[in-house]
């Protein structure tokens, strides 16, 4: 979802007991100019938002996290 509104963050670093990874976000502003939301296109499913840039890349991690985890308790492969 690379746009001319996406913000040039490119990535995040994610620490998992098990595996370190790095994964490329989008974050976009809210078209209501109301924060930000974050895509993760190596995660189809995995989104996040935040009031500030900052909140929402944090916000991003949990939820690369929690996606992460997800996938591997399926048997996934990530």
């Amino acid at each position: 979802m690379v746009g001319k509104n996406c913000l040039l963050v490119p990535s995040v670093f994610v620490s998992l007991p098990y595996m370190p990874l790095r994964f490329a976000i989008d974050v976009v502003p809210e078209e209501d100019g109301v924060g930000y939301y974050v895509v993760v296109p190596a995660l189809p499913g995995c989104f996040s938002q935040g009031k500030t840039v900052e909140e929402a890349m944090k916000n991003a991690k949990k939820a690369i996290t929690l996606h992460v985890r997800a996938l591997k308790k399926q048997g996934d492969f990530v």
